[in-house]
């Protein structure tokens, strides 16, 4: 059974001033991961502090720095000090979660996506994406995600990841966010095929209930993966300085996939609903079944009820009482009425199974 995990929006209180931040609910300590690299190498720093952070960024290397964990302050408000990310930005950061959106400031473009936590079809965290003149800042709300594949790229050095601009960088991390969602939908796809072949089947109980989880997840997956296509969709009309002519065509992958996953999604949803229906007609035939035959079963025993209750009525003077074949006679006209009805029912089709 899937487990619900629904996250509510936290939100700065009436009339507080903008960019107030408030740490989520059990957010993680921060951690800052170190990216820094270029045609020719690719180092990486798995605990940095803010001051390595400074020096690289003074150092005009191309950085990707990311930020997992929204738990200090200190470390956040530093990484936006230095990148120069808004106020009213970073407040998005922290009052999770945020619709998928983009936004474009003077310095930077902030990107803000629902990522799909590794292994869980129905838990998400925000990714706050902020992509610079040679520079890609990540936020992230917990320590594990789907990037290990865009790491081993930058370590490999293959490709044009170390040597384009930032805006490749950033259209990576995009692509992986939107690439996760296909193998948690062939996950959702085993499980429907596991309720289609439970739905046939009279013993399986909780079927219901495991639909319901399922339409659920097919909600939640929607309402995440269609701001995700605006996005991407906004970002091909070149509303960004960082996604250049050079950057098109890869974002038109990433809305080819957009689309591809809005439409699994779509036809996972009509698939539950149509197993739905199904499944309620099926019980309701089953109970119409049950009821048949306990209609047949007491058509044929109401007049033998009739009988028996007539000749076992306490009266003193019944005349069949005193004849000697009354009984035989008793047991061979219930044993002909209830053999009649039962052909005759047999005969109208009510003692097949549809």
């Amino acid at each position: 059974m899937l487990k619900r995990r629904r996250k509510l929006k936290k939100h700065s209180p009436v009339g507080s001033r903008p960019g107030l931040l408030q740490v989520p609910e059990g957010a993680l300590p921060s951690r800052i991961r170190l990216v820094s690299f270029d045609a020719d190498s690719c180092e990486e720093v798995e605990a940095a502090s803010l001051e390595q952070v400074g020096a690289a960024l003074a150092a005009g290397e191309r950085l990707w720095v990311d930020v997992r964990g929204l738990a200090d302050l200190e470390i956040l408000q530093g990484v936006a000090e230095l990148f120069r990310i808004h106020p009213l930005a970073l407040e998005d950061v922290m009052n999770v979660p945020q619709r998928p959106k983009q936004v474009a400031y003077p310095e930077n473009h902030q990107i803000v996506l629902q990522m799909l936590v590794p292994n869980h079809i129905d838990r998400f965290e925000q990714l706050s994406l902020f992509v610079g003149e040679g520079w890609v800042v990540t936020y992230q709300e917990q320590y594990d995600d789907d990037f290990d594949g865009v790491r081993e790229r930058l370590r490999g050095g293959g490709g044009r990841l170390r040597t384009a601009g930032s805006g490749y960088l950033a259209y990576a991390l995009l692509d992986a966010v939107v690439d996760a969602y296909f193998p948690h939908l062939h996950t959702v796809q085993g499980l429907l095929e596991e309720v289609e072949m439970a739905v046939f089947d009279e013993a399986h109980g909780g079927i219901l209930e495991l639909m319901h989880e399922l339409r659920v997840t097919l909600l939640e997956l929607r309402r995440a993966a269609w701001p995700q296509r605006e996005v991407v969709q906004s970002l091909l009309r070149g509303e960004s300085k960082f996604f250049g002519e050079e950057i098109q065509p890869y974002l038109r992958d990433i809305a080819d996939h957009a689309i591809e996953i809005l439409d699994q999604i779509e036809s996972a949803r009509d698939s539950v609903s149509n197993l739905t229906h199904i499944h309620l007609s099926l019980v309701g035939q089953r109970t119409n079944d049950v009821i048949r035959w306990l209609t047949v079963m007491a058509s044929i025993f109401i007049p033998l009820t009739f009988l028996v209750g007539v000749y076992g009525m306490n009266f003193e003077h019944m005349p069949e009482l005193g004849w000697r074949w009354s009984y035989p006679v008793l047991w061979t006209a219930m044993i002909a009425l209830a053999a009649c009805l039962f052909l005759f029912f047999a005969r109208r089709g009510w003692l097949r199974d549809d």
